[in-house]
């Protein structure tokens, strides 16, 4: 809700208007969605297997927790 005004492909101020940014950003997103859902559909038992446990899981929040902490300085 907080960044609805900048995702909304549609602007009201001073009449109606497209915003060609934007909905070139939603097409990016909706393009680089079908690949991954090909891929999560193929392969999500071997997916599961591999990254669905608590040892991965811990390790990368340790790493990206870190990562960002180290982003924000």
């Amino acid at each position: 809700m907080l960044f609805w005004n900048e995702l909304l492909p549609i602007s009201f101020k001073n009449g109606v208007s497209l915003k060609k940014d934007t909905i070139s950003m939603w097409f990016k997103i909706e393009v680089t969605s079908i690949p991954t859902g090909i891929v999560g559909v193929l392969w999500e038992d071997e997916l599961d297997a591999l990254f669905y446990n608590y040892q991965t899981v811990a390790i990368m929040l340790i790493l990206f927790g870190t990562w960002f902490t180290m982003e924000l300085r």
